[in-house]
Protein backbone atom coordinates (compact mmCIF):
# COMPACT_ATOMS: atom_id res chain seq x y z
CA UNK A 1 0.00 0.00 0.00
CA UNK A 2 2.82 2.34 0.92
CA UNK A 3 4.66 1.53 -2.34
CA UNK A 4 1.50 2.18 -4.36
CA UNK A 5 1.01 5.54 -2.63
CA UNK A 6 4.61 6.53 -3.29
CA UNK A 7 4.28 5.46 -6.93
CA UNK A 8 1.12 7.54 -7.27
CA UNK A 9 2.81 10.60 -5.79
CA UNK A 10 5.77 10.10 -8.10
CA UNK A 11 3.48 9.90 -11.14
CA UNK A 12 1.59 13.01 -10.09
CA UNK A 13 4.87 14.89 -9.59
CA UNK A 14 6.08 13.76 -13.01
CA UNK A 15 2.84 14.92 -14.65
CA UNK A 16 3.05 18.33 -12.99
CA UNK A 17 6.69 18.70 -13.99
CA UNK A 18 5.88 17.73 -17.59
CA UNK A 19 2.96 20.18 -17.68
CA UNK A 20 5.23 22.99 -16.56
CA UNK A 21 7.71 22.19 -19.31
CA UNK A 22 5.24 22.03 -22.24
CA UNK A 23 2.77 24.50 -23.69
CA UNK A 24 -0.19 23.92 -25.98
CA UNK A 25 0.35 27.05 -28.04
CA UNK A 26 -2.43 28.50 -30.15
CA UNK A 27 -3.57 32.06 -30.83
CA UNK A 28 -7.29 32.69 -31.32
CA UNK A 29 -9.78 35.51 -31.13
CA UNK A 30 -12.57 34.07 -29.02
CA UNK A 31 -16.24 35.16 -29.17
CA UNK A 32 -17.60 37.61 -26.60
CA UNK A 33 -14.20 39.01 -25.68
CA UNK A 34 -12.68 42.48 -25.61
CA UNK A 35 -9.17 42.92 -26.99
CA UNK A 36 -8.00 46.44 -26.08
CA UNK A 37 -4.83 46.79 -28.13
CA UNK A 38 -2.14 49.48 -28.01
CA UNK A 39 0.73 49.55 -30.50
CA UNK A 40 3.61 52.00 -30.14
CA UNK A 41 6.64 52.50 -32.37
CA UNK A 42 9.53 54.95 -31.98
CA UNK A 43 12.37 55.14 -34.49
CA UNK A 44 15.45 57.34 -34.96
CA UNK A 45 17.41 57.45 -38.21
CA UNK A 46 20.72 59.08 -39.15
CA UNK A 47 21.59 59.67 -42.81
CA UNK A 48 24.96 60.81 -44.17
CA UNK A 49 26.05 61.87 -47.68
CA UNK A 50 28.83 59.57 -48.88
CA UNK A 51 30.16 61.96 -51.55
CA UNK A 52 32.58 64.43 -49.93
CA UNK A 53 32.22 67.00 -52.71
CA UNK A 54 28.45 66.96 -52.40
CA UNK A 55 28.69 67.19 -48.62
CA UNK A 56 31.01 70.20 -48.84
CA UNK A 57 28.76 71.89 -51.39
CA UNK A 58 25.77 71.46 -49.08
CA UNK A 59 27.70 72.92 -46.16
CA UNK A 60 28.81 75.85 -48.28
CA UNK A 61 25.18 76.50 -49.19
CA UNK A 62 24.23 76.48 -45.52
CA UNK A 63 22.50 73.12 -45.70
CA UNK A 64 23.26 70.09 -43.50
CA UNK A 65 25.20 67.23 -45.10
CA UNK A 66 23.50 64.77 -42.79
CA UNK A 67 19.95 64.22 -41.62
CA UNK A 68 18.52 63.13 -38.31
CA UNK A 69 14.99 61.83 -38.58
CA UNK A 70 12.59 60.80 -35.84
CA UNK A 71 9.27 59.03 -36.15
CA UNK A 72 6.80 57.88 -33.55
CA UNK A 73 3.36 56.35 -33.71
CA UNK A 74 0.71 55.26 -31.23
CA UNK A 75 -2.37 53.26 -32.19
CA UNK A 76 -5.06 52.18 -29.71
CA UNK A 77 -7.99 50.04 -30.84
CA UNK A 78 -10.78 48.47 -28.82
CA UNK A 79 -11.84 45.27 -30.59
CA UNK A 80 -14.93 43.50 -29.25
CA UNK A 81 -15.94 40.11 -30.65
CA UNK A 82 -19.54 38.88 -30.91
CA UNK A 83 -21.22 35.45 -30.84
CA UNK A 84 -19.95 33.04 -33.50
CA UNK A 85 -22.28 33.07 -36.53
CA UNK A 86 -23.60 30.20 -38.68
CA UNK A 87 -20.52 30.42 -40.94
CA UNK A 88 -18.28 29.82 -37.90
CA UNK A 89 -17.01 33.38 -38.20
CA UNK A 90 -16.44 35.64 -35.22
CA UNK A 91 -18.05 39.03 -35.91
CA UNK A 92 -16.36 42.03 -34.32
CA UNK A 93 -16.66 45.75 -33.75
CA UNK A 94 -13.42 47.73 -33.59
CA UNK A 95 -13.02 51.38 -32.65
CA UNK A 96 -9.95 53.60 -32.70
CA UNK A 97 -9.62 55.15 -29.25
CA UNK A 98 -6.32 56.85 -30.09
CA UNK A 99 -4.06 57.42 -33.08
CA UNK A 100 -1.10 59.74 -33.15
CA UNK A 101 1.85 59.94 -35.54
CA UNK A 102 4.68 62.44 -35.52
CA UNK A 103 8.02 62.98 -37.18
CA UNK A 104 10.84 65.44 -37.61
CA UNK A 105 13.95 65.94 -39.73
CA UNK A 106 16.84 67.91 -38.25
CA UNK A 107 14.44 69.22 -35.66
CA UNK A 108 11.81 70.38 -38.17
CA UNK A 109 8.38 68.75 -38.20
CA UNK A 110 7.57 66.54 -41.17
CA UNK A 111 4.20 66.62 -42.94
CA UNK A 112 2.74 63.16 -42.39
CA UNK A 113 -0.68 63.55 -43.99
CA UNK A 114 -4.04 62.70 -42.45
CA UNK A 115 -3.80 61.23 -38.95
CA UNK A 116 -7.17 62.24 -37.44
CA UNK A 117 -8.79 58.78 -37.35
CA UNK A 118 -9.67 58.69 -33.66
CA UNK A 119 -13.26 57.49 -33.29
CA UNK A 120 -13.32 55.56 -36.56
CA UNK A 121 -15.07 52.21 -36.18
CA UNK A 122 -15.13 48.99 -38.18
CA UNK A 123 -17.58 46.12 -38.38
CA UNK A 124 -16.24 42.88 -39.75
CA UNK A 125 -15.54 39.25 -39.08
CA UNK A 126 -12.64 37.01 -38.15
CA UNK A 127 -12.12 33.39 -39.14
CA UNK A 128 -9.83 31.26 -36.99
CA UNK A 129 -9.14 29.00 -39.99
CA UNK A 130 -7.64 31.80 -42.10
CA UNK A 131 -6.65 33.93 -39.08
CA UNK A 132 -7.47 37.10 -40.95
CA UNK A 133 -9.75 40.03 -40.23
CA UNK A 134 -12.12 41.13 -42.96
CA UNK A 135 -13.60 44.63 -42.80
CA UNK A 136 -17.28 44.55 -43.81
CA UNK A 137 -18.15 48.20 -43.28
CA UNK A 138 -17.00 51.35 -41.52
CA UNK A 139 -18.82 53.51 -39.00
CA UNK A 140 -18.17 57.17 -38.38
CA UNK A 141 -17.32 59.78 -40.98
CA UNK A 142 -17.09 57.72 -44.18
CA UNK A 143 -16.70 60.83 -46.37
CA UNK A 144 -13.06 61.34 -45.35
CA UNK A 145 -11.42 58.86 -47.73
CA UNK A 146 -7.84 59.65 -46.67
CA UNK A 147 -8.65 59.02 -43.01
CA UNK A 148 -10.52 55.85 -43.90
CA UNK A 149 -7.59 54.50 -45.92
CA UNK A 150 -5.15 55.33 -43.10
CA UNK A 151 -7.40 53.60 -40.57
CA UNK A 152 -7.71 50.46 -42.68
CA UNK A 153 -3.93 50.32 -43.25
CA UNK A 154 -3.18 50.69 -39.56
CA UNK A 155 -5.82 48.12 -38.65
CA UNK A 156 -4.24 45.55 -40.96
CA UNK A 157 -0.75 46.34 -39.66
CA UNK A 158 -1.78 45.72 -36.05
CA UNK A 159 -4.15 42.76 -36.47
CA UNK A 160 -3.28 40.93 -39.70
CA UNK A 161 0.50 40.82 -39.43
CA UNK A 162 0.84 37.66 -37.31
CA UNK A 163 0.30 34.04 -38.25
CA UNK A 164 1.25 31.91 -35.26
CA UNK A 165 1.37 28.10 -35.54
CA UNK A 166 -0.69 25.66 -33.49
CA UNK A 167 1.84 23.47 -31.69
CA UNK A 168 2.75 21.81 -28.45
CA UNK A 169 6.00 23.47 -27.42
CA UNK A 170 8.59 22.62 -24.81
CA UNK A 171 11.20 24.90 -23.32
CA UNK A 172 13.72 25.79 -26.02
CA UNK A 173 11.40 25.10 -28.99
CA UNK A 174 11.30 27.75 -31.73
CA UNK A 175 9.22 28.95 -34.66
CA UNK A 176 9.62 31.80 -37.16
CA UNK A 177 7.42 34.24 -39.03
CA UNK A 178 7.75 37.28 -41.28
CA UNK A 179 6.55 40.61 -39.86
CA UNK A 180 6.32 44.02 -41.59
CA UNK A 181 8.03 47.03 -40.00
CA UNK A 182 7.42 50.66 -40.98
CA UNK A 183 10.61 52.66 -41.58
CA UNK A 184 10.93 56.39 -42.44
CA UNK A 185 11.73 57.20 -46.07
CA UNK A 186 11.77 60.83 -47.14
CA UNK A 187 8.75 62.65 -45.74
CA UNK A 188 6.80 59.43 -45.21
CA UNK A 189 7.36 55.79 -44.44
CA UNK A 190 7.44 52.40 -46.12
CA UNK A 191 7.13 48.80 -44.96
CA UNK A 192 9.98 46.27 -44.94
CA UNK A 193 9.64 42.58 -44.10
CA UNK A 194 11.66 41.16 -41.23
CA UNK A 195 11.95 37.63 -39.85
CA UNK A 196 11.37 36.98 -36.16
CA UNK A 197 12.43 33.80 -34.38
CA UNK A 198 10.40 32.95 -31.27
CA UNK A 199 12.00 30.76 -28.59
CA UNK A 200 9.96 29.46 -25.65
CA UNK A 201 11.97 30.51 -22.61
CA UNK A 202 9.74 29.96 -19.58
CA UNK A 203 6.31 28.57 -18.66
CA UNK A 204 4.52 29.99 -15.62
CA UNK A 205 1.11 28.96 -14.21
CA UNK A 206 -0.73 31.68 -16.15
CA UNK A 207 1.67 32.77 -18.89
CA UNK A 208 4.53 31.76 -21.15
CA UNK A 209 7.57 33.89 -21.99
CA UNK A 210 9.22 33.88 -25.42
CA UNK A 211 12.54 35.39 -26.49
CA UNK A 212 12.44 37.19 -29.84
CA UNK A 213 15.27 37.47 -32.37
CA UNK A 214 14.66 39.67 -35.41
CA UNK A 215 16.69 39.69 -38.63
CA UNK A 216 16.51 42.02 -41.63
CA UNK A 217 18.55 41.59 -44.83
CA UNK A 218 16.96 42.96 -47.97
CA UNK A 219 17.16 45.27 -50.97
CA UNK A 220 14.16 47.45 -51.77
CA UNK A 221 13.13 49.97 -54.42
CA UNK A 222 12.65 53.50 -53.12
CA UNK A 223 9.36 55.32 -53.84
CA UNK A 224 8.97 57.25 -57.10
CA UNK A 225 12.01 55.64 -58.73
CA UNK A 226 14.45 57.30 -56.35
CA UNK A 227 16.86 54.36 -56.36
CA UNK A 228 17.48 51.30 -54.21
CA UNK A 229 18.17 50.75 -50.53
CA UNK A 230 20.10 47.88 -48.95
CA UNK A 231 19.16 47.20 -45.33
CA UNK A 232 20.63 44.88 -42.72
CA UNK A 233 20.02 44.59 -39.02
CA UNK A 234 18.73 42.67 -36.04
CA UNK A 235 16.58 43.03 -32.97
CA UNK A 236 15.95 41.47 -29.57
CA UNK A 237 12.80 41.30 -27.50
CA UNK A 238 10.26 39.30 -25.50
CA UNK A 239 6.65 38.17 -25.87
CA UNK A 240 4.26 37.29 -23.05
CA UNK A 241 1.52 34.76 -23.91
CA UNK A 242 -1.61 34.52 -21.73
CA UNK A 243 -2.37 30.78 -21.51
CA UNK A 244 -6.02 31.09 -20.44
CA UNK A 245 -6.84 33.78 -23.02
CA UNK A 246 -4.82 31.93 -25.71
CA UNK A 247 -3.33 35.24 -26.78
CA UNK A 248 -0.03 37.20 -26.68
CA UNK A 249 -0.66 40.16 -24.38
CA UNK A 250 2.68 41.97 -24.58
CA UNK A 251 5.48 42.12 -27.14
CA UNK A 252 8.54 44.35 -26.98
CA UNK A 253 11.36 44.39 -29.49
CA UNK A 254 14.39 46.66 -30.08
CA UNK A 255 15.63 47.07 -33.64
CA UNK A 256 19.03 48.20 -34.97
CA UNK A 257 19.44 48.53 -38.74
CA UNK A 258 22.05 49.92 -41.12
CA UNK A 259 21.35 50.97 -44.70
CA UNK A 260 22.97 52.14 -47.91
CA UNK A 261 21.26 53.72 -50.88
CA UNK A 262 21.92 55.63 -54.06
CA UNK A 263 19.64 58.62 -54.52
CA UNK A 264 20.60 60.54 -57.63
CA UNK A 265 24.39 60.75 -57.91
CA UNK A 266 25.24 60.82 -54.20
CA UNK A 267 25.45 57.61 -52.12
CA UNK A 268 23.77 57.81 -48.73
CA UNK A 269 24.34 55.57 -45.70
CA UNK A 270 23.08 55.56 -42.17
CA UNK A 271 21.54 53.66 -39.31
CA UNK A 272 18.16 53.25 -37.64
CA UNK A 273 17.27 52.38 -34.08
CA UNK A 274 13.78 51.72 -32.92
CA UNK A 275 11.52 50.00 -30.43
CA UNK A 276 8.00 48.69 -30.85
CA UNK A 277 5.63 47.72 -28.05
CA UNK A 278 2.30 45.92 -28.43
CA UNK A 279 0.04 45.46 -25.41
CA UNK A 280 -3.35 43.73 -25.34
CA UNK A 281 -5.82 43.63 -22.44
CA UNK A 282 -8.17 40.66 -22.88
CA UNK A 283 -11.44 40.66 -20.92
CA UNK A 284 -14.76 38.79 -21.21
CA UNK A 285 -17.85 40.69 -22.28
Amino acid sequence: MKKALLAGIACLFAQCLFAQQTLKFTVKYLPMQSYATTYKMDMDMNMNIGDEAVAQALKAAGQPSGMKMKMNMTTAIDLVTQVTNAKKEVPFIATYTDFAMGGSMNGQSLPLGETNIKGFGFLGHYTNDTRKFVIDRINGDTTNLAAKAAAQAQFSQVFNQYSFPDATLKIGDTFEQSVPVSVPVGAGSTEVMTKIKYTLKEIKPNEAIFDLDQVLDMTMDLPQGAGKMDMKGSGKGTMVYDIAAMFPVRSVIDMNFTFKMNSGSAPISGDMKGVSVTEVKVTKK
